[in-house]
């Protein structure tokens, strides 16, 4: 059997042959990155930030995950239910802003959207180091 799949649904009665897509190394990172830290971020809360929940938890993100400079920062993401996390981010001002804000302050709180807001690159290396530091911290408080 070849690596190649064979569309047997010919095009002007031919064969189509597909190559396999090649993976990204970087795409591959970045998912076992953020796989590693929400599972970290849920472990860590046990519930939900807001209702207590313990069902369908998600990791949840002040600001959201869009930009790389804190999308593994941890004072930046939650454990929220599925019912929270599409409330949170259908609104501009949420809970969650509220509950980071009371947690670390104001000034913090302040800090980590100006963090946010900076342009920060990650190296494949680098992420794939995020991905290990964050299955050694899930290991430790499991």
């Amino acid at each position: 059997m070849t690596p190649y799949a064979i569309d047997k649904a010919c095009k002007g009665g031919r064969d189509i042959v597909r190559k396999p897509k090649k993976r990204d190394p970087r795409k591959t990172a970045i998912n076992k990155a953020d796989a590693a830290f929400s599972a970290y971020i849920k472990a860590r809360d046990g519930q939900c930030v807001t209702c207590g929940s313990t069902d369908n938890l998600d990791c949840s993100h002040v600001f959201r995950r869009g930009h790389y400079s804190t999308r593994w920062d941890e004072t930046n993401a939650y454990a929220q239910c599925r019912r929270c996390h599409m409330i949170h981010h259908n609104q501009t001002e949420s809970y969650l802003h509220d509950y980071a804000r009371e947690l670390h302050g104001e000034n913090y709180f302040n800090g980590l959207r100006v963090a946010w807001n900076k342009v920060t690159k990650w190296s494949t290396e680098e992420i794939l180091a995020m991905a290990k530091y964050y299955t050694d911290k899930l290991r430790r408080i499991e």
